[in-house]
């Protein structure tokens, strides 16, 4: 399929030098940069944010870690939500799949990402925590907890 796109005059130089640095392939350099576009703009109308999370991850001897996610905090790594005992902070974020996130801080500087496909998932995962399930609660009232209508 062949689209036909327009360059300003003002903008010939950039069109040449991302022509010379893509080898004369800015098809794919162009659906990329559409992707990111529609991702971000479809995320701003779901009223959610790409999030990038860096850590040392306690999970590979604090090595440094980078991961992102379209989300938004539910409770945010500077809320201050602290935890007890082994936890510095623990930040929960939902995604508009349903998923949530919870990014964990521990007094060591080192600190993990867990994923979860719904909040009743994490709740049920053998490996959570009552301090985990304690910042899940507070980030499900502050999501708004849904109403189950009883037909009594």
């Amino acid at each position: 399929m062949n689209r036909t796109l327009y360059i300003k005059d003002e903008d010939a130089p950039l069109w040449e030098r991302a022509r010379e640095l893509s080898n004369d392939r800015l098809s794919p350099v162009i659906v990329e940069a559409l992707r990111k576009f529609v991702a971000d703009k479809e995320a701003d109308l779901r009223g959610v944010q790409r999030i990038v999370v860096e850590y040392d991850d306690a999970g590979s001897d604090g090595k440094p870690t980078a991961k992102a996610f379209f989300g938004r905090w539910l409770i945010a790594p500077d809320d201050k939500f602290k935890a007890p005992y082994t936890f510095d902070q623990i930040a929960i974020a939902d995604t508009p799949k349903g998923g949530v996130v919870i990014f964990s801080t521990y007094r060591s500087g080192k600190g993990a990402i867990a994923t979860f496909g719904s909040f009743k998932d994490a709740f049920d995962h053998p490996k959570i925590s009552t301090i985990e399930k304690a910042a899940l609660n507070e980030a499900l009232r502050r999501r708004g907890v849904p109403v189950e209508e009883l037909d009594v």
